[in-house]
C-alpha cells in the first residue's frame, strides 16, 4: 500500500457541468437535495438516511454540481465494486465533460488525477490531504463498521475544512453522533411504501423446508417470479440446493462472498436467466433488481441483525413497475429483533405518508 499525494492544484473547470440529466425529483427528494446542498456549502458533516429505493444517487446531484463548480475535489466511496461500476456511467451521462477516475482492486485502467474519484472503501488508504468532499455510501457496512484504521484514513484523506457525507438506510449510533446534519428520506421515489416483513414460525427448516415455502415455490415455478432466498451460512446454501436442484435445474444457483463467479451470477439474475438465487448476506445491499421476492430462512439467527434484515426487505419493490412483492422470514421463534424490524418498517411508512 502506498500514498497518492499530489500537489492539490485544483485546476478544474468552473463551468456548469450538470447538463445531461433530464430526470425529475419528487417533492421529498427535492427537499432532501436542497438540505444536503446547504449542508455541503456550509462544510457540515451530513448523514443522509434514505430508505432503500428512495433515489439517494439523484439527491446527490445538486451537491455534486455545486462542489464541482467551485473547484472542489471529491471522493465517492462504496464497499462494492458493482455499485461503482453501475454509478460511473450514470454520472458521466449526467455531468458533461466530467473527468472520473474509477479505482478498485479489479480496475483495468491505471489511476489518474481527477476531480471526482469513485473508489472502493479500502482505496482511501492510498490518499493524504486530497479531497474537499468525501461521500461514503453504505457507511454502516463492512468494511467500515468497527474499522478505526479506515476511519482514520478517511480523515487523513481530507483537506483542511473538508466535509463528509454519510449515506445509508440503516445508520448506527456512531454515524448519528458524527453528523452535524441529519437528512431523512422515508419515501421511495415511486411513492409506494416499504414492503412489510411477514414472519412465520416453523420447525427445523434444515431438516425439511417449511410447507409454506414449498407452496410458494410451486406457484413460483409456474410464474417464474424471481426470488432471493437468504440463508445464514454457506453450508446452508448447499443444503437448500440439494433439496431444490432437481426441481429447478439451472434456474437455481448459490452465491456467497467467496464465489469467484459472483458478479456473473448477479448479472445473469438481473437478465432473468436465473429464477432463484440462494445466498448469504452478501446480497443484503448494494444490488438492485426490478422485480424480486425475498425469503429468509433462519431469520432469527445472529447473522441477520436488524440492519441486515432492513436491507434485505429493501430489495423488494424498488422498481416503479413492480412496487410490491413478498418479504418472508421463517424462524423458530419470533425474536425481539424481528419485532423491532417490523415496527421500524411501520414507523418509516407512517412518516413517509405524513410527509407527502
Amino acid at each position: 500500500m502506498y500514498l497518492l499525494h499530489h500537489a492539490e492544484l485544483h485546476d478544474f473547470s468552473s463551468e456548469p457541468i450538470l447538463k445531461n440529466w433530464s430526470g425529475r425529483l419528487t417533492e421529498q427528494q427535492e427537499l432532501a437535495s436542497k438540505q444536503l446542498r446547504l449542508a455541503v456549502s456550509e462544510q457540515r458533516a451530513s448523514l443522509v438516511e434514505a430508505i432503500t429505493g428512495a433515489g439517494k444517487t439523484e439527491i446527490l446531484f445538486e451537491s455534486l454540481d455545486y462542489s464541482l463548480k467551485i473547484g472542489w475535489r471529491i471522493a465517492l466511496l462504496s464497499p462494492r465494486i458493482d455499485v461503482l461500476c453501475e454509478l460511473a456511467p450514470r454520472l458521466l451521462q449526467a455531468f458533461k465533460g466530467l473527468d472520473i477516475c474509477l479505482l478498485h482492486g479489479k480496475s483495468s485502467q491505471p489511476y489518474h488525477y481527477s476531480q471526482l474519484l469513485l473508489a472502493t472503501t479500502h482505496q482511501i488508504l492510498r490518499f493524504k490531504a486530497a479531497f474537499d468532499l468525501i461521500i461514503i455510501d453504505e457507511a454502516d457496512a463492512f468494511p467500515l463498521i468497527n474499522n478505526q484504521t479506515l476511519w482514520r484514513a478517511i480523515e487523513r484523506a481530507k483537506l483542511l475544512g473538508a466535509c463528509t457525507v454519510y449515506l445509508t438506510a440503516t445508520p448506527n449510533w456512531q454515524l448519528k453522533q458524527s453528523a452535524d446534519r441529519r437528512i431523512k428520506l422515508f419515501r421511495r421515489y415511486h411513492g409506494y411504501p416499504l414492503v412489510k416483513l411477514e414472519v412465520f414460525i416453523t420447525s427445523d427448516w434444515r431438516k425439511a423446508l417449511p410447507v409454506k415455502l414449498k407452496e410458494y415455490l410451486i406457484d413460483n415455478q409456474a410464474s417464474a417470479q424471481q426470488l432471493l432466498l437468504f440463508v445464514p451460512t454457506i453450508a446452508d446454501i448447499r443444503l437448500v440446493l440439494e433439496q431444490l436442484k432437481e426441481q429447478y435445474g439451472e434456474q437455481i444457483v448459490g452465491l456467497h462472498a467467496a464465489d469467484t463467479e459472483r458478479l456473473e451470477k448477479v448479472a445473469a439474475f438481473r437478465l432473468k436467466e436465473i429464477t432463484i438465487l440462494v445466498t448469504t448476506t452478501v446480497l443484503e445491499r448494494g444490488v438492485s433488481f426490478s422485480n424480486v421476492d425475498v425469503i429468509i430462512l433462519g431469520a432469527d439467527e445472529a447473522v441477520f441483525n436488524s440492519a441486515t434484515l432492513m436491507q434485505i426487505v429493501g430489495r423488494v419493490g424498488r422498481h416503479q413497475d413492480y412496487p410490491n412483492g413478498r418479504a418472508w422470514a421463517f424462524v423458530k421463534e419470533h425474536t425481539w429483533r424481528l419485532k423491532q424490524v417490523c415496527n421500524k418498517i411501520r414507523r418509516i411508512n407512517r412518516i413517509g405518508r405524513q410527509n407527502l
